[in-house]
């Protein structure tokens, strides 16, 4: 059974939470292994074809309809930069050699759309690159040089200040862009290569050198921007010298901190963030079956080396937060393979209460419209809320107003909400062939509420 939309007013709001219950009873959930769980989780998405569409006020109204405050959109430095700037004027977004036109259009569609602008910055130009990559290694992967990053940075920065000219409009300046995400996936090769040099981990250090030197360049031209180490990939190989580190291993590298969580280096990070990329396989409660790779119901092992990270003084000046900046299930429809649409209303809902309850402070879904499989299904994402034509899938309304019955003792259900809006929010329960009020919250936007409610009467349908 599909959750319906929820339309304004306060007894439309009431009564599509009782329904949630009613949905979601079916499995009660094992509590996760958490820390302290953040006061708010603010939702958004990653999307970076949105932004390109004719229609694409229409899609970011979609988002916003969701709940998104955030859309995360890749820049890729070598096409800003593709050929090298002299020092002293590559940290000026004004230099000539600096192609900005698309991405100068991307950030004023999505301000002009009403969302958040995060921006993610990977792939370094050749120039940018050490000698000697082997062939079989990504073009834009090779030990990049972390100065030439930080100074790019800069220039971003800059440039999406609030302040800088807009070239297309005089008198005008571009939009703001006030958090940014260093490199993707930097426990894969296929973004930072080498992972590992002479039988030991390469990749962990040289992405600090990345987050240290990016953090610095943006702090420059910002100083209250808010700064992300890009989402870790969530599974490594077994045998030393892979194309993938385990990323609760190359967190405890890259923050200096041995198998112990002891203190191994003398450097320090830098950072507002750490994000992760927390996919499945398998439903939200399934771990991960090595003990350093981390999935959904893995995001605590996350959150125990930051914190012991901050008691060892390798990460400051405060512990970072801990995001997921991508999750998300292909849904059948319209992917064969992809997971049905009550099974993955459920899912929705747990996975969200899961990564909150284990500290992620921002989750962005991956992706608000599905993509075309071409040239199969298996090679593309239908990870959306919505199909390519429009519709939204019932899955989109557990995103925007999850809800999980997380257990039951003693007579009584715990139940979990975020709340879409701000007002009364009324938990109703089936009894007696109707619907009856629970209990009623104060609800604020964002800001999940867990509450106990009698479960006599109360039925899965």
């Amino acid at each position: 059974m599909a959750m319906p939309e929820v339309a304004r007013g306060r007894r439309a709001a009431a009564l599509a939470v009782a329904l949630a219950i009613a949905v979601l009873l079916g499995a009660m959930l094992a509590a996760p292994r958490a820390g302290a769980a953040p006061s708010s989780l603010r939702l958004g998405f990653t999307d970076g074809a949105i932004a390109g569409l004719p229609d694409r006020d229409a899609w970011f109204a979609r988002a916003r309809a969701e709940g998104a405050g955030p859309l995360r959109i890749g820049v890729t430095w070598s096409a800003v930069s593709p050929v090298a700037p002299p020092t002293d004027r590559a940290a000026d977004p004004s230099w000539p050699g600096y192609r900005w036109s698309a991405v100068d259009d991307q950030i004023r569609a999505i301000a002009a759309g009403g969302l958040t602008p995060i921006v993610n910055v990977t792939g370094a130009p050749t120039w940018a690159q050490e000698p000697g990559r082997p062939a079989a290694v990504a073009a834009q992967a090779w030990k990049p040089d972390a100065a030439a990053y930080g100074r790019f940075m800069q220039a971003l920065a800059t440039r999406y200040s609030g302040s800088h000219p807009d070239p297309l409009a005089p008198g005008r300046a571009l939009p703001r862009v006030a958090e940014f995400q260093l490199w993707n996936e930097p426990n894969l090769d296929l973004y930072l290569a080498p992972q590992w040099q002479d039988g030991k981990p390469f990749a962990p250090g040289r992405f600090r050198a990345l987050v240290n030197a990016g953090s610095a360049g943006i702090r420059a031209a910002q100083p209250t921007a808010r700064v992300i180490a890009g989402g870790l990939a969530p599974y490594g190989d077994f045998e030393v010298g892979g194309h993938r580190i385990a990323p609760v291993r190359f967190l405890r590298s890259m923050l200096c901190l041995s198998a112990r969580l002891r203190r191994s280096c003398r450097s320090t990070t830098t950072v507002d963030a750490i994000a992760h990329h927390p996919y499945a396989i398998g439903s939200p409660s399934r771990r991960a079956g090595n003990a350093d790779d981390a999935t959904i119901p893995d995001l605590g092992k996350l959150t125990r080396v930051l914190r012991a990270a901050r008691r060892a003084g390798t990460v400051g000046p405060r512990t970072p937060a801990l995001w997921v900046t991508e999750v998300s299930y292909d849904s059948a429809p319209p992917d064969p393979q992809g997971v049905p649409t009550a099974r993955l209303t459920r899912w929705t809902a747990e996975l969200l209460w899961r990564l909150w309850a284990q500290g992620a402070s921002t989750v962005l879904w991956y992706q608000v419209r599905d993509q075309e499989p071409r040239p199969s299904f298996s090679s593309t994402y239908q990870s959306g809320l919505y199909l390519r034509d429009g519709r939204r899938k019932p899955s989109a309304q557990a995103f925007r107003f999850p809800l999980v019955v997380t257990g039951r003792s003693s007579g009584r259900l715990t139940v979990w909400v975020r709340p879409p809006g701000d007002g009364p929010l009324r938990i109703e329960v089936r009894r007696a062939g109707r619907w009856r009020t629970a209990t009623t919250l104060a609800g604020r936007a964002g800001r999940p509420r867990t509450v106990r409610v009698r479960r006599s009467g109360v039925r899965a349908v």
